[in-house]
C-alpha cells in the first residue's frame, strides 16, 4: 500500500482503481495490483504491441523499486 501510494504521488497519470494503481502512458495503460499471498505488486501493460507494453512494464518495475527502496 505504501508503494502505491508513492506511486500515486509521483505519477500525475497514475489513478486509483479498484484494488490497484492504472496509468494511461501514451496510447497504452499500465496497471499495478497487490499480490494476495505476498509482498509483491504485478505489474500488466497493455499498448499497441508486445514490445511497447514491454517497456512500460519494465519502466514501472524499476519505479515500484525505486520507490519501495526510499520508502
Amino acid at each position: 500500500g505504501r508503494v502505491m501510494g508513492a506511486v500515486l504521488n509521483s505519477d500525475p497519470a497514475a489513478r486509483s482503481q479498484g484494488e490497484g494503481v492504472r496509468a494511461q502512458v501514451g496510447e497504452g495503460w499500465v496497471y499495478l495490483v497487490p499480490m494476495s499471498r505476498r509482498s509483491a505488486l504485478r505489474v500488466v501493460a497493455e499498448a499497441a504491441d508486445a514490445e511497447t507494453a514491454a517497456e512500460l512494464c519494465d519502466f514501472y518495475r524499476r519505479k515500484v523499486r525505486e520507490l519501495d527502496q526510499e520508502n
